[in-house]
């Protein structure tokens, strides 16, 4: 129950940019429908501060995937100092609720010592039990008073397994993914009938130093075959854009760098080549044809193999239960693969038309109602108890 004369205080926790971006959303949503006064703090970046949240730390740069990835940052001073100030914020203030958003490497612990302290907490795009196994549901019943999921089949598995859970829906689903290629390209000085590729190699560090050069490669393959094809690499950081420039300059010094133009970039486009993640579910939002790289050590995929329960890793993929768009994972990840799809992509206009339809029919199938308000409202619920 919220205190007398102070604004209900809700801390959010996230530690990737994806989370930031989500986290950002809704703390929105949480502001537009509350009835009352809200104070916002969080463990975040920019997005987050940038809704006037209160900021006690910053891990988002230092994600990760795989458990040799893990380990550069373990003992990051950086990392653990942002860590160690979010923990003793929330022991000092007691918020009135703790949401933890995604990266359950942080997350579960941070949860299960604030709810070990008597604070409320939710967890929001909790651990997809459906990919990676069914070993999370215990502990999110254990230490979390609500659970709320994006995905339908993660909300069946948790509630199965006696977790108080809420299926909202994913809130790109309360978002506007009209295309406006036609305006952006005028705007940008592109021609209406140019061929454009998109970049995204990611939004973590491993991911950068992964697929950037393979990319990069891949774009000197089509710029050989079409030299007036034009490519806009996006930034998921500006951190980032140090390491990513002395890519482009020593493999394709054509691509055109930008951070904080995600969305644009990916509507002016034609064609995507992209890093699994958040981001091919945008892509197919947005109807475009995209290939889906990766790659990660040895181990890491040795212990993925037995772990992950489905057999694609881009979610818009896994939510089909089929290959929309192809993958090329560690090996199959090479500029030859890449260039070969891309010009086949580019080469017929059935396969556009044919790919944006299976998109079109996968977002009619999951895009109900506003997910967004759906959860906000749970969460003000259970805050205001």
């Amino acid at each position: 129950m919220p205190r007398p004369n102070n604004p209900l205080h809700i801390f959010i926790s996230t530690g990737e940019i994806s989370g930031d971006y989500h986290g950002a959303r809704l703390i929105e949503a949480l502001k537009k429908n509350s009835p009352a006064p809200l104070r916002i703090s969080g463990l975040g970046g920019k997005q987050m501060a940038g809704t006037g949240a209160e900021i006690s730390g910053d891990i988002t740069m230092y994600s990760s995937v795989g458990l040799s990835e893990g380990l550069r940052f373990f003992f990051s001073g950086k990392k653990n100092r942002s860590l160690s100030r979010a923990v003793k914020f929330i022991l000092k203030e007691k918020p009135d609720l703790v949401v933890c958003v995604d990266n359950q490497g942080t997350n579960i612990s941070l949860g299960a010592l604030a709810h070990s302290r008597g604070l409320k907490t939710a967890y929001y795009f909790p651990p997809p039990v459906y990919i990676w196994g069914r070993w999370n549901i215990e502990k999110l019943k254990k230490h979390f008073d609500l659970v709320l999921c994006q995905f339908e089949k993660d909300y069946e598995l948790y509630r199965a397994g006696g977790v108080n859970c809420l299926f909202t829906g994913h809130p790109f689903g309360s978002e506007d993914f009209s295309d406006h290629k036609i305006s952006l390209r005028r705007q940008a000085g592109i021609p209406e009938n140019a061929e454009v590729t998109g970049i995204f190699p990611g939004s973590r560090l491993q991911e950068i130093e992964n697929l950037t050069p393979v990319f990069l490669e891949t774009c000197k393959k089509l710029h050989k075959k079409n030299p007036d094809m034009l490519f806009y690499l996006s930034l998921a950081h500006e951190g980032f854009y140090n390491k990513v420039r002395k890519y482009a300059e020593k493999i394709f010094p054509l691509v055109d760098i930008a951070c904080g133009r995600h969305r644009e970039i990916m509507q002016i486009a034609d064609f995507l080549l992209i890093c699994s993640g958040t981001a091919t579910l945008e892509g197919a939002f947005y109807r475009k044809p995209m290939a889906i790289g990766y790659r990660i050590s040895a181990l890491s995929a040795f212990i993925a193999r037995r772990l992950v329960k489905v057999n694609h890793i881009g979610i818009a993929n896994i939510l089909a239960g089929k290959t929309i768009s192809p993958e090329f994972i560690n090996k199959d990840c090479t500029p030859e693969n890449l260039a070969e799809y891309a010009a086949l992509v580019f080469g017929s206009e059935n396969l556009r038309r044919e790919t944006a339809g299976q998109y079109e029919r996968l977002i009619n199938s999951i895009g109900r109602g506003d997910p967004l308000k759906t959860a906000g409202a749970a969460l003000l619920n259970l805050a205001c108890r």
